[in-house]
């Protein structure tokens, strides 16, 4: 599969196949593009451009620089909803079973030394997600409000939330994600942290 840059230099390279936008080179969304192309078979048949962030991806698709860009639906609901777009693929089918995607991250330092702090924010956060998966009208207004959504997109979005409903972590999920970015060389294997040193479970009852 070829690689390039996007930009004057290499307006040319590959220009027979497909380009596909992603944010960068070596990246977890690149190698989800390149587990697409082997699942397809179609390795030789595009090529993968490393486009920058979401709006550069997006503004490079609507000028006609790409074919098509690898971005959740929440980056580019408005162009899905008035069909400027359209989906060709979830990444999901491909991946391992159980999986981690939607995680709180906090520093070392700050759950070692306030823990409390760092309980509290977890029962906020997760009080939260209850709230926009049972009040409906509620969610929606702020979906609309916060992302200046046109009433559609916000219920296209809102269908597609997923919570975990007690923020338990799933050990299992965590070492599938540690072993594909060791085995599609994200991370070396000898520099990958422990699975016991990816999580906590004190921070939620």
């Amino acid at each position: 599969m070829r690689r390039t840059r996007d930009g004057p230099d290499h307006a040319s390279a590959r220009a027979d196949l497909p380009r596909i936008a992603i944010g960068r080179f070596g990246g977890l969304i690149h190698t989800f593009g390149l587990v697409v192309a082997k699942s397809l078979n179609i390795e030789k048949e595009i090529t993968l451009v490393a486009a920058g962030g979401t709006i550069e991806q997006i503004a490079a698709m609507k000028a006609g620089s790409v074919d098509g860009t690898m971005l959740n639906i929440f980056s580019v609901a408005s162009l899905r909803f008035t069909k400027e777009i359209r989906p060709l693929l979830s990444i999901r089918p491909l991946l391992p079973r159980e999986w981690a995607d939607l995680i709180i991250y906090a520093r070392k330092d700050l759950a070692e030394k306030r823990p409390e702090t760092v309980k509290r924010a977890v029962q906020a956060l997760l009080l939260g997600a209850i709230a926009v998966l049972k009040d409906n009208a509620w969610a929606l207004a702020k979906i609309r409000s916060a992302f200046n959504y046109p009433e559609g997109v916000d219920k296209m979005i809102h269908v597609e939330l997923r919570y975990g409903k007690d923020g338990r972590i799933n050990p299992k999920a965590i070492e599938n994600v540690r072993t594909f970015v060791i085995q599609h060389g994200i991370i070396a294997a000898d520099k990958a942290p422990a699975l016991e040193r990816l999580y906590s479970r004190e921070f939620v009852d």
